[in-house]
């Protein structure tokens, strides 16, 4: 038995490329992993950041050798329909962000302030 998400990205792919597998869904992934460490499931399915995360914190849990197949970057960002001078705007912010490394700069920023504030991620 396997969980994931409800609503999340892991759950559609978890469907698609397991189909076999009993999945169970899930509302919170601190609850999972509560499940996870009490045998009342036998995997998570979430993000590589997110399973770190947790592995840090709960030495007991690894990370299994399986990746699901992505075929496309998962982030996106939304305008208003017709809005193609907005889109343009941007899509421009989102390529330098990009191109200066800054995603990940922020990431690994926030997540270490997230840990000293004590939050759960």
């Amino acid at each position: 038995t396997v969980a994931a998400q409800n609503g999340a990205l892991q759950q559609n792919l978890l469907t698609e490329q397991l189909p076999d597998t009993n999945m169970e869904t899930i509302i919170s992934v601190t609850d999972a992993v509560l499940m996870l460490t009490t045998d009342k499931i036998d995997g998570l399915a979430i993000a590589t950041s997110v399973g770190e995360q947790y592995m840090a914190n709960y030495p007991d849990l690894v990370m299994s050798d399986f990746y699901f197949v992505m075929e496309d970057e998962g982030s996106v960002a939304a305008v208003p329909k017709g809005e193609q001078e907005l889109l343009d705007v941007v899509n421009e912010c989102i390529d330098e962000v990009m191109e200066q490394g800054l995603y990940k700069q922020w990431y690994d920023e926030n997540l270490e302030l997230a840990k000293s504030l004590g939050l759960d991620v």
